[in-house]
């Protein structure tokens, strides 16, 4: 990268993508990618060009601080770097995107530890 002169970008907009997949046991669960829409001008065009980031795995607009990115263009021409975000000094201060909750995950501690429950209390059910 240090020998790639940045282009500055604006973030445009930012895309949740749920894909869905399967346990092992048949069980539907959702994992979330939030991609973003990122905007740059190349030298000499009149026209902004509009890239797509790789998808991230945490919700990444909560830690914006603005709009504004780095773009690096690889030689190829068609894969970029996206650097330089402008991260926010504390978690609670506002941002250009709404806040979006992470969806609540169980640990496997706290599943085993219920499920468990559940069975001793159908045990005590049946076996009264």
């Amino acid at each position: 990268m240090e020998e790639i002169a940045p282009l500055p970008g604006n973030i445009v907009e930012i895309h949740r993508k749920d894909i869905p997949s399967r346990t092992r046991r048949g069980m539907l669960w959702y994992s979330y990618h939030y991609i973003l829409q990122v905007e740059y001008r190349e030298p000499g065009a009149s026209i902004p060009r509009r890239i797509t980031s790789e998808p991230y795995l945490r919700p990444i607009q909560n830690d914006l601080a603005s709009t504004r990115v780095n773009v690096y263009p690889l030689p190829d021409g068609w894969h970029f770097i996206l650097d330089d975000f402008d991260l926010k000094e504390y978690p609670g201060a506002p941002g250009p995107f709404p806040y979006e909750k992470k969806p609540p995950t169980y640990p496997l501690f706290f599943t085993t530890v219920f499920t468990l429950f559940c069975l001793y209390v159908l045990y005590v059910l049946f076996t009264v």
